[in-house]
């Protein structure tokens, strides 16, 4: 486990990296334990690694990170999440391929098996919460609900337009949880105060859950200018189930949704710096074994960063994570 661990937090470690740092720790640690440079073993013991114990490695470090949110941290007192998807890369091997496919348009042996990453992550501590893994043919809408369980009562989910959609929101406007989203391109609505009606079910919806979502909602849609150099978009619409505007104005809401750009960076951190977006496991077994340890490396150095901002009185987004696993590998000898 230490090894593969590792092994991630390194771009681009090989096998024998590992292996050799393995044996580098049994040197400066003056133990007789005589490791052999070879990597077949480290590899079949890396396949044998249950899944089980790195998924609770990842929940338990979850629950390690949930404890340091302050509430100086919080938007107006309150926990918020945001919810975004990534793509994944892999080796070109049979059994990627078949849980995997490649991406439409490319032709066997022309490319890569493709597979995506819907993430939920902490606003506040920039920890990953949750994640789901599926081929990249999979909306994300959908393999949102299966995040549901890990958003709770009171908090606000943010996210981008291609997760606003009347049944997530229903579905978490139902489970007290309120939902800030960019208006999708396709929904015509006015601004201020609207009520949307339930549309008719769709396919990918159980027809149990659809019944118990409500035959409205009452929303509000916020719309504003940005001015800021350098970003895309001039204009942008945002709706929203925080029905107060004296407590949540439109400055707010606009400023909340500017936050959400740091989930881009924390996909940045995760991909680029850990190198998340191009896998290097040859079955989907060890891929998903893979993007565990991802996950577990990528929230260790968060819990790093937290405990520094704790110590330091900073907020944890004035620290920044490269610099962080920078320090980390410099100090490690130590």
């Amino acid at each position: 486990f230490c090894a593969f661990l590792g092994q991630v937090l390194q771009r681009g470690a090989s096998c024998r990296d590992a292996v050799r740092r393995v044996q580098a720790w049994h040197l400066a640690s003056g133990t007789e334990v005589s490791v052999d440079g070879a990597t077949g073993g480290y590899c079949q013991a890396r396949g044998r690694l249950p899944l089980g114990i790195v998924r609770a490695a990842f929940e338990r470090l979850v629950q390690c990170c949930d404890t340091r949110t302050r509430t100086q941290d919080q938007w107006q007192g309150r926990t918020v999440k945001v919810v975004d998807g990534c793509g994944l890369s892999m080796p070109d091997t049979g059994a990627n391929r078949k849980a995997f496919p490649y991406a439409g348009g490319q032709k066997e042996g022309c490319g890569f098996p493709t597979g995506q990453l819907v993430g939920l992550f902490s606003l506040d501590t920039g920890h990953l919460v949750k994640f789901v893994v599926s081929s990249w043919k999979a909306h994300e809408a959908p393999l949102t609900r299966q995040l549901v369980g890990w958003v709770h009562k009171g908090e606000v989910l943010l996210a981008d337009r291609a997760f606003s959609n009347w049944g997530l929101i229903g579905l978490f406007q139902r489970k007290g949880v309120d939902v800030v989203m960019r208006l999708h391109q396709a929904r015509r609505t006015g601004t201020g105060r609207v009520c949307w009606r339930k549309p008719q079910r769709k396919d990918r919806w159980e027809k149990s859950l659809w019944a118990e979502l409500p035959e409205s909602l009452e929303l509000r849609v916020v719309r504003f200018r940005v001015e800021t150099p350098g970003f895309r978009t001039d204009r942008i619409a945002v709706v929203t189930t925080l029905l107060d505007e004296r407590k949540y104005p439109d400055s707010a809401i606009a400023e909340l949704f500017r936050l959400r750009w740091q989930v881009e960076i924390d996909f940045r951190d995760i991909k680029t710096t850990l190198g998340l977006d191009v896998l290097r496991t040859q079955t989907p077994a060890m891929i998903e074994k893979e993007i565990h340890l991802q996950a577990i490396a990528y929230n260790l150095v968060r819990l790093l960063m937290l405990e520094a901002a704790c110590q330091h009185h900073v907020p944890p987004s004035r620290l920044s994570f490269k610099g962080t696993v920078s320090t980390l590998r410099a100090f490690a000898h130590l």
